[in-house]
């Protein structure tokens, strides 16, 4: 099939229902901010098959004919198919095809497709959109009229003069109505502003949506010497981060700097002089803070912590000790290229990043603990690296920004433990678990989908936690290769149900199903697969005793009942209760206890389900916080029937879960009543705050002499922002809604001379500063 396809976008989004940063539209703000959270949670359909493909076309083109004729909105033949991503993994060949209607390339209308080593199609992942009722010739007639030169320049206004920019347009659909339009995409990255940004325009140059890009957190080669730690400082000594294992503002600290190992590593020698740069990553000063990349004339790079070049070291070798790793598990072409690394960057934030550009860098910020000398630092961020390169995909819906961070998290963690069992659950053991920043986990209790929070970096502590409990059952090997292979079929809109179904098929591509109940048991203790699942021609399903709340002394009867199970075996485990190989069991608890029962076969597959016995039903919410005038949800469970008091600052004191607005911290208590033999007092403390948003302002001076934009700088529990300009007449001159907790922009020219005031509302504060405007 032969066709033009034009740099401009089809947008599923719409015009004045997308409302980001710049945008000032006529339908209600409540419909903008629901177009854009519809966007964001947009999934597409997911198709698990065995479809072998027709041998006498070239695999491309016959996956292409197979979408063109199998997938409901590209049957009617308006719509045309462009491969933008096609890649080989050890366990097959995966393809990522774009829509196009008329020409125009749709917005976030990606399929992807993914085939094992004998062609067959194993998966699709469908995102297209229905076209039947769109207008071709109103879209040609739009797409005529763009001025695509003025949009850009105009929005690049708010941008450095180094900024570096592309353009393109497509077609972009509208998620609360039918109609398309067209949309001028923008990618920007402005390493002054430490930006690396997609918007879309409207024809008139209005912003539609902004997301940020950025995924955080040869010369002859010779043999140099060089420092590092392995993989950080606490783990390696076996300490808690308390004195004298502390940051001390990275000064060079004897224990510390004792905890440094000599290393070997392949840089560049050139010209008498020894570089940090090699075949996988250059270490690169593009962002401040500034510091010259270390040079050697002798080989060596033996840096104490307070000098710059220790980060430098650290974070290049063990990039070059990772891909080393990944060659070793057999995916010889994944990053196998140089990743710019700038050790030092962020402006002395805590923050580290990964940019997909050309070429792609990594940035490691340096406040706190520095970001470069923490190798679980270093691979997650390489981790974005390896899940960009391996399938293509942005990561800008919120579930697959989730899995994303889990990914990193996971090969961190994996690593870490690989070196010493020490805290290998702490993900940044070194750099977070203190003062700094709280860290994450590797070892959360978390289930899907009710665990699932607003913190996307969080959520992905549920992935990488069910990854690190397969990597405890079947070793680090196994459990590293099947999470890479499964990302070479990861699509855009995925969830994490889907990557646990692809982590299955990655299992069926490298080892032919030989852990899929292994793979099965964990994802189903997690939420991400159902109960019942085939083995062998069996389908399996464990159906087992509700939880129950009994009173004191009672005894109950526990019961579980398999079907599909060869032999099965019965196992029950609960506090000072011993196995019984029984399907049923009586207990008489001294306390509420939690029982499971797990169910094998032959071949060791295996189904669990837990049990909660309740003792008079006490079991309520644990401390709750929250930040004054917000109301939040706190519950019990196990009655019959629940009476909380004070009822004066609840919604429905009967409920069991009722929503409380305490004017001040305060015990909310509930009798829980079990039957007409006993009731139950429990009780839940709520602590109410006055929060503070930590919203600043950056480039005031510049804005001030009208030589910049005003960067409004939002903390990350930043959902959404209303942003006033006021005179000191009060009179609006300025008004935007702001999704997400990124920078907003305001620009300095078209507001004149005086003096100002600014207010921004967030679902926890409001912020007023004044501003004075100079010229």
């Amino acid at each position: 099939m032969s066709f033009m396809i034009r740099g401009i976008l089809l947008l599923t989004i719409g015009w004045s229902t997308l409302l980001t940063a710049m945008a000032q539209k006529n339908e209600p703000e409540s419909v903008n901010k629901r177009a854009y959270q519809k966007y964001l949670n947009r999934t597409g359909n997911s198709h698990y098959i065995k479809v072998p493909l027709e041998v006498d076309r070239e695999a491309t083109a016959a996956v292409e004919h197979y979408l063109l004729t199998h997938l409901d909105h590209l049957k009617n033949g308006r719509s045309e198919l462009q491969l933008i991503l096609e890649k080989e993994s050890p366990g097959g060949y995966h393809y990522t095809f774009n829509q196009v209607f008329n020409g125009l390339t749709i917005y976030d209308a990606t399929i992807k497709v993914n085939l094992d080593k004998s062609h067959r199609i194993t998966s699709i992942f469908d995102n297209s959109f229905a076209t039947d009722d769109w207008d071709a010739s109103s879209l040609q007639k739009t797409y005529e009229a763009l001025d695509i030169a003025r949009a850009t320049s105009e929005y690049l206004d708010g941008y450095s003069r180094s900024a570096v920019s592309s353009t393109s347009t497509h077609v972009l659909v509208n998620l609360l109505k039918t109609s398309p339009g067209i949309a001028i995409r923008v990618k920007v990255e402005d390493a002054t502003n430490h930006a690396y940004k997609e918007a879309l325009l409207d024809p008139s140059g209005d912003v539609l949506l902004e997301r940020d890009l950025i995924r955080y957190a040869a010369p002859q080669d010779s043999i140099a010497n060089g420092m590092i730690f392995l993989p950080c400082p606490l783990t390696t000594a076996q300490k808690q981060y308390q004195s004298p294992y502390i940051d001390s503002s990275d000064n060079d600290v004897a224990v510390i700097n004792a905890e440094r190992k000599s290393i070997q590593m392949t840089v560049d020698y050139s010209g008498g002089v020894f570089r940090l740069d090699g075949p996988y990553a250059i270490i690169v000063d593009i962002d401040a803070p500034n510091y010259a990349p270390p040079t050697s004339a002798t080989g060596d790079f033996n840096f104490n912590r307070s000098e710059p070049g220790f980060e430098a070291v650290n974070a290049y070798y063990h990039i070059h000790n990772y891909q080393a790793y990944l060659q070793s598990l057999g995916f010889t072409s994944l990053v196998d290229f140089p990743v710019n690394v700038d050790a030092h960057a962020f402006g002395d934030a805590d923050q580290s990043g990964f940019l997909s550009s050309n070429p792609q860098k990594l940035y490691f910020g340096t406040g706190g603990v520095d970001d470069g000398e923490d190798a679980d630092v270093v691979i997650h961020e390489y981790g974005h690296a390896i899940s960009f390169n391996s399938n293509g995909n942005p990561n800008s819906k919120f579930e697959r920004k989730a899995l994303d961070e889990a990914v990193g998290d996971y090969l961190a963690a994996s690593f870490s433990k690989s070196k010493s069992e020490f805290r290998w659950e702490d993900v940044f053991t070194w750099d977070g678990h203190n003062e700094y920043w709280g860290g994450r986990s590797a070892a959360s209790e978390k289930h899907y989908p009710e665990d699932l929070g607003s913190s996307y970096h969080l959520n992905g502590e549920i992935f990488a936690s069910v990854m690190m409990e397969i990597n405890e059952e079947l070793g680090r090997t196994v459990a590293d290769k099947l999470m890479i292979q499964s990302l070479y079929s990861w699509s855009e809109n995925m969830n994490m149900v889907d990557a646990g179904q692809l982590l299955i098929d990655a299992d069926t591509l490298l080892y032919g199903g030989a852990n899929y109940c292994v793979l099965h048991s964990y994802l189903f203790k997690r939420g991400l697969r159902g109960p019942e699942f085939e083995h062998d021609g069996n389908t399996y399903t464990l159906t087992a005793s509700e939880d129950i709340a009994i009173c004191p002394g009672s005894t109950t009867t526990l019961e579980a009942h398999v079907t599909g199970f060869p032999n099965p075996t019965f196992s029950w485990i609960g506090d000072n209760f011993e196995l019984i190989d029984d399907s049923t069991v009586s207990i008489t608890p001294d306390s509420t206890a939690t029982y499971t029962v797990r169910v094998l076969d032959d071949d060791g597959c295996f189904l669990e389900e837990e049990i909660t016995i309740e003792i008079g039903g006490a079991r309520s919410s644990p401390t709750d916080t929250i930040c004054a005038g917000d109301t939040t949800n706190i519950f019990t469970s196990g009655g019959n029937s629940y009476q909380w008091s004070p009822a004066a600052f609840m919604d429905d004191p009967t409920k069991r879960n009722p929503n409380v607005f305490p004017p001040a911290s305060m015990h909310f208590k509930v009798d829980i009543i079990v039957n007409s033999q006993c009731t139950h007092t429990d009780s839940v403390y709520v602590v109410v705050n006055h929060c503070k948003s930590g919203i600043s302002m950056r480039n005031m001076e510049n804005f001030s002499m009208n030589k910049g934009p005003l960067y409004v700088l939002l903390p990350p529990d930043i959902d959404v922002a209303d942003v006033f300009f006021y005179d000191m007449q009060g009179r609006t001159i300025f008004r935007e809604t702001h999704i997400g907790n990124d920078q907003i922009v305001i620009k300095s020219n078209g507001i004149s001379k005086g003096v100002y005031m600014l207010q921004v509302v967030t679902q926890f504060d409001e912020n007023y500063e004044k501003v004075v405007k100079f010229r």
